[in-house]
């Protein structure tokens, strides 16, 4: 990819959230890029953000960093919620796994498992089946119905228009 002469801004805030993960771990930019299959020249570049990454080099990073891809795209000083993972993350030691079983616990309990719930595809199920409807709750539905209808007005009758013939030519 070519080098840009001044850094891109998304890039230059990925390649730093890169060189801020990788110098966290200790690793050297030669052990980054040798892990992730780039040269070292390349990984450079991305840190300081003069080239734009793609989605394979985020994953070849991540992996080499031991993180999930996403981790590198979270700017934890700009959104909130990446703060709150980030600052997880980091009393885990940055252990991504760790800070996961952290997140389960805080969310879902002691056990760290969601409630068992039906899945959306058995509530979408349930919510399509009928309900067979027996004669008392028809004619219970029934009733408001008819007593509205005895109560309104009966509409006024209004006159037909005339009917007009054909004309003959």
């Amino acid at each position: 990819m070519p080098r840009r002469p001044t850094p891109e801004p998304v890039a230059a805030k990925v390649g730093a959230r890169i060189r801020d993960l990788r110098q966290e771990r200790g690793m050297s930019l030669a052990a980054l890029a040798d892990e992730s299959g780039l040269s070292k020249g390349h990984m450079s570049s991305v840190e300081r953000g003069l080239v734009l990454i793609t989605v394979g080099t985020v994953v070849s990073a991540a992996k080499a960093l031991g993180v999930p891809p996403f981790v590198l795209l979270m700017f934890p000083e700009e959104e909130p919620l990446a703060a709150v993972v980030e600052h997880v993350r980091a009393s885990e030691g940055g252990d991504t796994d760790k800070a996961a079983a952290a997140l389960r616990k805080l969310v879902f309990g002691p056990n760290g498992r969601p409630p068992k719930t039906a899945t959306p595809a058995k509530n979408a199920a349930a919510k399509a089946t009928p309900v067979k409807a027996t004669p008392a709750k028809a004619a219970a539905k029934a009733a408001p119905a008819k007593a509205a209808a005895a109560a309104a007005p009966a509409p006024a009758a209004t006159p037909a228009p005339a009917a007009k013939g054909r004309r003959k030519r």
